[in-house]
């Protein structure tokens, strides 16, 4: 296929583009080079980088041109650099969204966020999520979360107007590559545990996340978008990620452990350092969607995870 991604110099994006090329296929990235770099990305006559915005109707066209898929990730990423940068997150979100379904026709991906459910527990696609949710999530004010759920109702739109149209919420997607600079937790602890300082816990570290593996999510995506089925849903939700728990204090332990690090854990209230936001205790997602579509699947554990992602760091130090 040729294939748009947009964001493709991102984190995912990266991980993605470098799994669509080595399938076969042609791929062509949108990226403004915001939060990603080109030397992310492989070099290959099958690999063409558009420096541009999801913003901008002309390079989205231009980029779109002639694609059998789009695959659409763009967009601002981490819990610090989204509270910083809440309106563009959310603007980002929306007219991005838009202008990609405006100015592309072929079938679309569209990567929500698991962000979408609140403070839901374990999180089902069904599950009724309203406009109000997305902006407590986002401490009241739009951003991220709201920007989210505004892109979920404009597939929804272009799905009843006939486009094909594949919604995907991705869990806590983590590996190597990532970087610590936005907020991301596993990165940042690493980075901490590397320099033996202090690994910064909010709260008492019970909060529950379901940590996908990025390998893992990106061939369960490009595979999802290949199946008839997956496509032919009464409704476009498929949650993408590690169905097991961990929580935040055994994931800085596994850290510790994999750099033999003697960093200590340092707890900090949550309030003090995201004021007006209320974390989520517990967020796993139900993924039985994807289990019905693909088999079981056998994402990778924590400890593989953490492993590969601090060989990788200590590789580019």
């Amino acid at each position: 296929m040729r294939v748009l991604v947009t964001g493709g110099c991102g984190f995912i994006g990266a991980h993605l583009v470098t799994h669509l090329v080595a399938r076969g296929d042609h791929v062509v990235v949108l990226d403004d080079l915001s939060v990603g770099t080109r030397e992310s990305l492989p070099v290959h006559d099958r690999l063409r980088v558009d420096i541009g915005s999801v913003e901008d109707a002309r390079a989205v066209r231009a980029a779109g041109r002639d694609c059998d898929l789009v695959i659409h990730l763009a967009g601002i990423v981490g819990m610090e650099l989204v509270a910083q940068k809440s309106e563009c997150a959310y603007r980002v979100a929306v007219d991005g969204t838009e202008c990609v379904l405006a100015e592309t026709t072929a079938p679309a991906i569209l990567v929500s966020s698991s962000c979408i459910y609140g403070t839901a527990g374990v999180c089902r696609e069904s599950d009724p999520i309203e406009r109000e949710e997305a902006l407590a999530a986002d401490g009241g004010s739009r951003g991220y979360a709201s920007g989210k759920w505004e892109l979920e109702a404009k597939a929804r739109a272009a799905r009843a107007a006939g486009r094909a149209v594949l919604v995907v919420r991705p869990f806590n997607v983590v590996g190597p590559g990532q970087t610590h600079r936005y907020g991301m937790v596993l990165p940042r602890f690493i980075r901490s545990a590397l320099r033996e300082e202090p690994l910064v816990i909010y709260d008492d570290g019970r909060q529950t996340r379901a940590f996908s593996f990025v390998e893992d999510f990106v061939h369960v995506l490009a595979k999802l978008a290949t199946m008839p089925d997956a496509w032919s849903r009464c409704d476009n939700l498929i949650n993408l990620g590690n169905p097991s728990a961990t929580s935040i204090l055994d994931l800085a332990r596994t850290v510790l452990e994999a750099t033999k690090s003697s960093s200590r854990l340092e707890h900090r209230p949550y309030h003090d350092v995201f004021p007006g936001r209320v974390d989520v205790t517990h967020r796993i997602p139900d993924t039985a969607r994807t289990d019905q579509l693909l088999g079981p699947f056998a994402w990778t554990n924590l400890q593989e995870i953490v492993r590969a992602t601090v060989a990788s760091e200590r590789s580019r130090s």
